[in-house]
């Protein structure tokens, strides 16, 4: 009860706030104009790039788990596949709905077994818990040239995507320790190019989605608020803001009816 008042409280002062801010700071066109085309000459930095950052980490891609985490990702599985989303609250799960649901459809492949989820974990295991965090990398690499292309001729964007691919913290995260990390670094980077498109609707969805995956995404919300506020006033924050609230009521609604129904079981 508490925690909703408070949430309440915290929405009314950033809709007072965002009033008085547009009357006190006209809101301005912030756009940059697109440069030319991607040519072909693009379209071969890209498959270079991503081979490039492939060549990195396809041979961690197997490797044995380095903490135990990936340990713990196939235990979900291997509940999620017994109980259905109601293995979400296995040995108090803390996991966000996303990572929930790609995992579930990963447990029901028919060529797992019940061996597929105990440790030491096989290669098919291993490779499925890393392969969300590695589809994500590679779309970032290609995303970061793209829209690096606005500003940058073909050779800067083409080093500003490669230091992303080769970071050791990047690549390291994402194929040997097997962490959601890449995964929300592509919808909070979306969140950023598409903030000059649709009145920054799509930012807002992309920052939904990427809350939905890890809740550090919350940080990126005053920044959203304000660039919002600033580019298209109030009515692009209220159409930006209800579109988040009506996805992430989407991607938490099965959720939290499994909690209900697990409490309730638990409880009788």
């Amino acid at each position: 009860m508490i925690a909703n008042l408070v949430t309440m409280a915290l929405i009314g002062v950033a809709g007072l706030a965002a009033v008085a801010i547009e009357r006190c700071w006209p809101v301005r066109d912030l756009s940059v104009d697109p440069r030319a085309g991607l040519t072909r000459r693009d379209a071969y930095a890209v498959v270079g790039l991503l081979a490039l950052a492939l060549c990195v980490r396809l041979p961690w891609l197997a490797a044995p788990d380095p903490v135990g985490d990936l340990e713990l990702s196939a235990r979900r599985m291997a509940a999620l596949r017994a109980e259905g989303l109601a293995g979400a609250y296995h040995d108090d799960g803390d996991y966000m709905p996303l990572r929930l649901y790609w995992l579930r459809g990963f447990s029901t492949l028919p060529f797992l077994s019940d061996a597929s989820f105990r440790a030491p974990l096989p290669p098919a295991t291993l490779l499925l818990i890393k392969l969300p965090g590695l589809l994500a990398d590679l779309a970032t690499v290609a995303l970061l040239y793209i829209w690096s292309r606005r500003w940058r001729a073909p050779a800067g964007a083409a080093m500003l995507a490669a230091l992303y691919a080769l970071a050791p913290p990047v690549w390291m995260n994402v194929a040997w320790w097997g962490q959601v990390d890449a995964i929300l670094v592509l919808p909070v980077l979306l969140m950023a190019a598409l903030l000059d498109r649709a009145g920054g609707r799509w930012s807002w969805a992309c920052w939904v989605i990427a809350l939905l995956i890890k809740p550090q995404a919350i940080i990126f919300a005053p920044v959203l608020f304000i660039v919002t506020l600033r580019r298209y006033g109030c009515r692009g924050l209220l159409a930006g803001g209800g579109l988040a609230a009506a996805l992430a009521t989407v991607g938490c609604v099965e959720k939290s009816g499994l909690l209900s129904f697990v409490t309730m079981k638990s409880s009788t």
